[in-house]
């Protein structure tokens, strides 16, 4: 992604999930899938073979979930059973994901204001 666009509510990566958490493990980092539960993330993507792929990917370590925010258009409850139901395991045959909560940070300054 141009670093121009970072934040930008168009804006697009020129690389799948897959191959963005590749990209990321293979250069040593840890691939953890930020806010899935949100309006661009892995849960609320289309169903389909994507999602599933994307949650199986074997470098994605944790995912994390974001509390609904007032205005909840296009997210995900974290707590409901369509959310639940993807990272239990029971969708992605027996492929289970850590939760993290609210931990992502958009700049240096940021890191560790919220943890799990």
């Amino acid at each position: 992604m141009p670093p121009d666009t970072h934040g930008q509510p168009d804006a697009a990566c020129t690389k799948s999930i897959i191959e963005a958490i590749q990209i990321a493990t293979s250069q040593g980092a840890i691939a953890i899938g930020a806010h899935v539960n949100g309006p661009k993330g892995v849960l609320t993507m289309p169903p389909g073979i994507d999602r599933l792929n994307a949650l199986k990917a074997t470098g994605l370590l944790a995912v994390e979930l974001s509390p609904l925010p007032s205005s909840s258009t296009g997210w995900l409850d974290p707590a409901h059973h369509d959310a639940q139901k993807w990272l239990d395991g029971s969708q992605t045959g027996d492929r289970r994901l850590s939760k993290i909560l609210c931990s992502d940070g958009h700049s240096h300054g940021a890191l560790g204001r919220r943890f799990t």
